[in-house]
């Protein structure tokens, strides 16, 4: 990647690639993401940009990238999504842990438990409900293939059918070549030929095609757990940097007006506690059930 002319850093998902920590599938490791950039922007500074940034994944790493442009919208230029997991089983047939038996016990493991015995912490968890209201500028490349066995195309067809304007999606089949086989992206290996996306996905970031965005001043959000934007932060649960199971497992719509300074919360999964960070302003609210209009100030 560096090739390309960037500053490329992998950080190791919790728990995996000698990273400490307990993996939780796409909810606190966002966090670590987020970190990552800051930290890279503050010790690297003459050789990055404050302001662009891209991502890229692979399946479990895809999912990470769904997940950021669920909970940190704008903070990516582009993102990169190889076979990722769209919905880790909210759905009963779409589902991540549904479709892939041997990782159930992981994911339980992950997650809390079943989808049955914790369906809020899988639904916080399905991304793909939160990409067309949150993810509205920048642009995501989607590759897949149909014969992919350990994460179903579907996951990656269901976000083709949102029609987002700024998806540009890809599947291949037993007659493509190459073909997105799920794997890394290893130089000379032909049973994993992923590499050769970069020549879409990276030039365009090298290129400058997107341009930086930050969400608008007024519009609507659907919070996974906790949404993190350059305008204004919302957090479930908590304020902010959600301690165990604090949030991280509730779902909400949030209408939005940064002028106003308004957040209206609408809770999806129960009651729930809100706190909402705008600037220097804040404002929060405890045990609601019903939509409610938190002023920040």
């Amino acid at each position: 990647m560096a090739a390309y002319g960037v500053f490329a850093v992998a950080p190791g998902m919790r728990g995996r690639d000698s990273a400490s920590g307990s993996p939780d599938a796409s909810a606190r490791e966002c966090m670590d993401i987020s970190d990552v950039v800051t930290y890279i922007r503050s010790n690297f500074a003459s050789q990055v940009s404050s302001t662009r940034a891209a991502i890229t994944g692979y399946s479990g790493g895809g999912g990470n990238v769904l997940a950021m442009a669920a909970k940190f919208p704008d903070l990516f230029v582009v993102g990169a999504d190889h076979f990722g997991m769209s919905d880790y089983g909210s759905d009963a047939t779409f589902g991540w842990w549904q479709q892939n038996g041997s990782y159930r016990t992981n994911l339980n493991t992950m997650i809390g438990d079943t989808p049955a015995n914790v369906p809020n912490a899988y639904y916080a968890r399905k991304h793909l409900d939160a990409l067309s209201t949150n993810f509205t500028s920048g642009h995501l490349f989607v590759y897949h293939d149909t014969g992919d066995a350990s994460v179903n195309v579907n996951h990656s067809q269901r976000i083709n059918a949102l029609s987002m304007p700024n998806v540009t999606y890809h599947e291949t089949n037993g007659a493509s070549d190459p073909r997105w086989i799920h794997g890394d992206p290893i130089v000379g290996n032909p049973g994993a030929p992923n590499i050769y996306t970069e020549q879409e996905w990276l030039s365009s970031v090298v290129a400058g095609t997107y341009p930086v965005w930050s969400v608008p001043t007024s519009g609507t959000a659907t919070v996974m757990g906790y949404i993190v934007t350059k305008r204004f932060e919302i957090w479930l649960g908590t304020t902010t940097r959600a301690g165990a199971g604090g949030g991280l497992n509730e779902v909400a719509t949030v209408s939005y007006n940064t002028t106003t300074h308004q957040y209206t919360v609408t809770p999806l999964t129960g009651p729930l506690d809100v706190y909402v960070k705008e600037g220097a302003l804040s404002g929060t609210a405890s045990g609601i059930s019903t939509p409610t209009v938190i002023t920040v100030a």
